[in-house]
């Protein structure tokens, strides 16, 4: 599902500073449509220092009314919803109601941030794959978290392409997609990925960002994680944080 990102504030620039960066930390998982990102969540999930819940499509977007205008939400709002479900124990209608209290004006940096208090001592991971669908919406999270931490997945570009003409055609029915819409998709993600990771290296001049390639996770996921977890986030690495591949 590729989200049009013409239509929001962030990709225009025109999106409300946040006051004060937040200052827990975060790590988002940047990376195009089918490239593993949802397997690699499950490997993180397992870890006890980190919480790696579903897509939450809320980087895109400058207020909760804003993401709610979006036609496309009806099919992938319910990442947040189950996200609130897990963090919080409660009932799926319990999880929208909370989600409801946060009101149409709510910018969604404060969701984030209720997100991470929900979390505890974890630290929240967003592997949300259309945050990298736009370099602006990278950008974002950067001057929204101080102390973000940004892995760019990345997949061959044939396996990517294959199953996102599967995804769109027999499980979104959308029957009109050709190969090169999807590999134009691919190029312009993994570019936007690239010009973002190069931009904050230069500035930050920090380790915390990583290039993974899905095909290395799958041949060692041990030696991955581990980089994530001790590299990457300065966390303890646990060998039960690793599923059967």
């Amino acid at each position: 599902l590729r989200l049009l990102p013409s239509r929001r504030t962030v990709v225009f620039g025109t999106a409300a500073p946040v006051p004060t960066k937040l200052s827990l930390p975060i790590l988002f998982v940047f990376s195009s449509p089918r490239s593993g990102s949802s397997l690699l969540q499950l490997c993180l999930q397992a870890n006890p220092m980190l919480y790696a819940g579903q897509e939450l499509y809320l980087l895109m977007f400058d207020t909760m009314a804003e993401r709610a205008a979006m036609p496309e939400m009806r099919y992938v709002d319910e990442g947040l919803v189950k996200t609130v479900m897990e963090l919080l124990s409660v009932s799926a209608a319990e999880a929208r109601a909370r989600i409801k209290r946060f009101g149409p004006d709510c910018p969604t940096w404060r969701v984030y941030q209720a997100l991470q208090r929900m979390c505890g001592s974890r630290i929240l991971v967003d592997k949300t794959p259309a945050n990298a669908s736009h370099v602006n919406f990278m950008h974002r999270a950067h001057e929204t978290f101080a102390a973000a931490s940004y892995i760019h997945l990345i997949r061959h570009p044939y396996a990517c392409i294959s199953s996102g003409l599967q995804m769109f055609r027999d499980f979104l029915d959308i029957s009109h997609t050709t190969w090169g819409m999807v590999e134009q998709s691919w190029v312009d993600t993994n570019r936007a990925c690239d010009d973002f990771m190069a931009a904050y290296r230069e500035a930050a001049g920090t380790t915390s960002s990583m290039r993974l390639r899905y095909e290395d996770f799958l041949r060692d996921p041990a030696t991955c994680t581990r980089a994530i977890c001790e590299d990457l986030l300065g966390i303890r690495w646990e060998e039960l944080s690793l599923i059967h591949i």
